[in-house]
């Protein structure tokens, strides 16, 4: 479902555009058709892609344009979309629209954005067209992904607004998803999931206080390893190594990495092996803040947001060290000035402050950094919202996905008085018995009590060229349906708990029946 708001309709106008308002509980429309196996899209006339833009599919992948748009599908490739692969939301979930605003569906609408609002592109960034997916989802080759830190959707969107340009700005430019879930707590495992689809262990719902490898790692159903630890054996399928097979490029951008080298290395970020251990079994250095004094400087950079150190064929391939390293204005924003120089794929982590894990901030050495509230997390997208979405590949094809790892207090305690914290979960989670925990959302010695299923529900925007502004989308999502979404993207096989066939990735609740482009004003 997908549905446009407006500030001129009335409550019931917005029952009925959201659930129906038939007084019989929200009733969610059907998924987006998929096309049938081995069918093949027809190709547009005549097209021809702008000059120097590839607008060829992955191997395997079909390619529909956009009407109008040039694109040509390589030959003989067939759109056959993942076995299973259903959209069927959790009983229940709706989509609420913020306070003061209204609801209208409108089917294939194209919303109009704020009156005098424009969208300011980079130098060389032109508007090319752009393929379409085997789902009827825009092929979107430059995903960018930013991960927030333990806000409750009902907070983080709600009267509160602790990120007001978040809930205010940069939702109101794309699509936001009120029903999206972490899959576990605490952070790490919601981490692992989005790069790997695996399912939690019991040490990383513990944040991997000790780099250690999985002990004694055994295959499950859907590619889930079995054990106990934190690091993955080199066989485990994760994101990175999709991507560079397909050959597409990635970068991990990690705010405050290698400030302190001490600490964790300047490349990749695996923390620092002691003077009596190696690097596995050495304790995490990095699970507090460091602020500065006379001998070392502020650092809060946190290995446990850094999901490429979990995966051994990332590191011991030598790429962790080539492809994941500090957020500076000297990488990412560098990065940016091009579409040549800019990754298929970033995940980008702020630093302990900026992401707003820390609040206070744990590092007042940090100038700046000494604030009782969200304030330095919503200056960080402030800065780095508008350097993506105004870069070049942005503007040609890209996607911005902004979500929390998990959910905490419904109510933060800087905000709040509620400290209860949402372990619920959606989209058939827990999918089968958890290899590792029967409760992903209740670490050991947790005081979770109720539910334990996942990591609570947190809210999610994504932004594109190809998003209608406004839109709202009442479909549930969480990590593994993230991951899935971000492979379809690039024409790759769905991973981990990603291939479950109750996993739906994004679909036309956030692009719309027929995707077209869109100005965004950010």
């Amino acid at each position: 479902m997908r549905v446009r708001l407006t500030r001129s309709m009335s409550s019931c106008a917005v029952a009925l555009a959201l659930a129906g308002c038939s007084g019989g509980g929200a009733t969610i429309g059907p998924a987006p058709a998929t096309l049938a196996p081995n069918a093949t899209p027809t190709p547009a006339a005549n097209a021809t892609p702008a000059p120097g833009v590839s607008t060829t599919p992955a191997p395997g992948s079909s390619a529909t344009p956009v009407p109008g748009a040039s694109a040509t599908p390589a030959p003989g490739s067939s759109a056959t979309p993942a076995p299973g692969m259903t959209g069927t939301p959790s009983p229940g979930a709706t989509a609420t629209p913020k306070p003061g605003m209204t609801a209208t569906p409108a089917p294939g609408a194209t919303p109009t954005p704020t009156p005098g609002a424009t969208a300011t592109p980079a130098p060389g960034a032109t508007a090319t067209p752009v393929a379409m997916n085997a789902n009827g989802t825009p092929q979107l080759r430059h995903v960018f992904v930013i991960v927030l830190e333990n806000q409750a959707e009902d907070n983080t969107f709600g009267v509160k607004m602790p990120v007001p340009y978040l809930q205010n700005t940069v939702s109101s430019q794309g699509a936001f998803i009120p029903n999206y879930w972490g899959t576990s707590h605490n952070s790490l495992g919601n981490y692992v999931t989005l790069l790997s689809g695996q399912s939690v262990t019991q040490i990383n719902q513990q944040d991997c206080p000790t780099y250690i490898q999985i002990a004694n790692p055994t295959a499950g159903n859907y590619g889930q390893v079995a054990g106990q630890g934190c690091v993955y054996p080199a066989s485990t399928a994760n994101l990175a190594d999709q991507l560079k097979s397909a050959k597409y490029t990635y970068k991990g951008y990690m705010e405050d990495m290698g400030l302190d080298t001490t600490r964790e290395g300047s490349t990749c970020g695996q923390t620092q092996p002691t003077a009596t251990t190696g690097v596995y079994g050495s304790p995490d250095q990095t699970l507090f803040a460091q602020a500065g004094n006379a001998v070392r400087p502020t650092d809060q950079y946190a290995q446990r947001h850094n999901p490429f150190v979990y995966f051994t064929s990332v590191i011991s391939s030598g790429d962790c060290a080539k492809y994941v390293g500090p957020l500076t204005d000297n990488t990412l924003t560098k990065d940016l000035q091009s579409i040549a120089t800019t990754p298929n794929f970033s995940f980008i982590t702020p630093n302990l402050c900026n992401d707003g894990h820390d609040v206070p901030c744990a590092a007042p050495g940090a100038a700046g950094n000494i604030n009782a509230d969200f304030s330095n997390e919503n200056s960080f997208l402030q800065k780095w919202v508008p350097l993506i979405t105004r870069s070049p590949a942005f503007v040609q094809d890209g996607l911005l996905i902004i979500t929390f790892d998990e959910s905490s207090p419904a109510h933060n305690t800087n905000v709040g008085t509620d400290t209860s914290v949402d372990s619920t979960s959606c989209c058939m989670e827990p999918i089968e018995v958890d290899p590792n925990t029967g409760t992903p959302g209740n670490p050991p010695g947790s005081s979770n009590t109720a539910d334990g299923t996942g990591g609570g529900k947190t809210g999610a925007v994504l932004i594109s060229p190809f998003i209608a502004p406004g839109t709202v989308s009442a479909m549930s999502y969480n990590h593994f349906a993230t991951l899935a979404g971000i492979e379809d993207e690039f024409g790759l096989t769905h991973i981990g708990y990603a291939a479950f066939p109750g996993t739906r990735p994004f679909g036309s609740d956030i692009f719309g029946p027929t995707p077209t482009r869109h100005t965004i004003s950010l």
